[in-house]
């Protein structure tokens, strides 16, 4: 009987979402933890997709070498005051750069809540991806550092 190794991250699932495709999403898992056997694990489908889209929101501009558009430009939004004024381009921000690098993924919605006290934004991503009925959610904090 084959066996499907996933990553800890994603709480060692025993299935995937099914598809129409035959051909899988896949990624290696940017964790880096080792089996047993010393190969590390992959990203498969649903989660390959999803730590993408992780990826390319954390990412800033010009943080990537030879590619300096990848990523959203997040970081400068951090520093100004956490009204509703900021909230619109943020999410845009957000939207257009998973537009932009991120193929698989359709229907992007996405809401920012500020949290002024904590000086941090929560984020909530929406998104669907081409031939999964599901619809994905991916909730994070986006803060600055001290």
């Amino acid at each position: 009987m084959v066996t499907k190794a996933f990553s800890i991250e994603d709480g060692n699932q025993s299935s995937s979402i099914l598809t129409s495709r035959k051909t899988k999403y896949s990624d290696i898992d940017l964790l880096f933890a080792r089996k047993i056997s010393g190969d590390i694990f992959k990203k498969v489908d649903a989660s390959a997709v999803k730590q993408s889209v992780k990826n390319i929101v954390r990412t800033g501009t010009l943080e990537k070498p030879f590619n300096p558009e990848f990523g959203s430009a997040l970081g400068s939004y951090l520093f100004e005051l956490a009204d509703n004024d900021l909230l619109v381009p943020v999410e845009e921000a957000i939207k257009e750069s998973i537009t932009n690098f991120e193929p698989r993924v359709s229907n992007v919605n996405v809401t920012v809540t500020p949290k002024a006290d904590q000086n941090e934004l929560s984020v909530t991503i929406e998104y669907s991806i081409a031939n999964v009925t599901a619809t994905q959610s991916i909730n994070t904090t986006i803060a600055r550092l001290r």
